[in-house]
């Protein structure tokens, strides 16, 4: 049986993590692949580059870092309520930050965490980022490419 190496500690439960809830009620970190402070901080306190950005490269990613954003349930209608909804925070091996709240990127993420993988400095993963089409458009997601 080929045993996942990738896994440094099990993700808790992955519903709670990528819950969206009422505006105010999230955590600040949803969930960390690191305890590192700088990158934490950097995490809740900066907005990263735009997965758009980045689409068809592979990205070599050392840690992920879901925090909490408060965001509009229309993002096209700013009278809509607010909600709290996950934010991914992908850490790359050359230093970059790209952050998203797209359900495309939560999704994948949730399935990430779900099957074992927690990259770290040490095992990092490569990932590339792309844009697939859904019935209402196009949402962004992204592929494993190697660990």
């Amino acid at each position: 049986m080929n045993e996942n190496t990738n896994a440094i500690v099990p993700v808790n439960d992955t519903h709670e993590i990528f819950a969206v809830v009422e505006c105010g009620a999230g955590a600040i970190v949803r969930e960390t692949t690191t305890t590192d402070d700088v990158t934490l901080f950097n995490a809740v306190n900066s907005t990263g580059e735009k997965v758009a950005d980045n689409l068809g490269v592979d990205i070599v990613v050392t840690n992920i870092v879901v925090t909490s954003a408060d965001v509009y349930s229309d993002m096209n209608d700013e009278n809509s309520d607010k909600v709290n909804k996950p934010c991914v925070n992908f850490f790359t091996a050359d230093g970059r930050q790209i952050s998203s709240i797209s359900n495309g990127i939560i999704r994948a993420t949730r399935a990430l965490f779900g099957v074992g993988f927690t990259p770290t400095t040490e095992r990092p993963i490569t990932i590339r980022f792309k844009e697939q089409k859904t019935k209402k458009g196009t949402c962004h997601t992204f592929d494993l490419v190697s660990r």
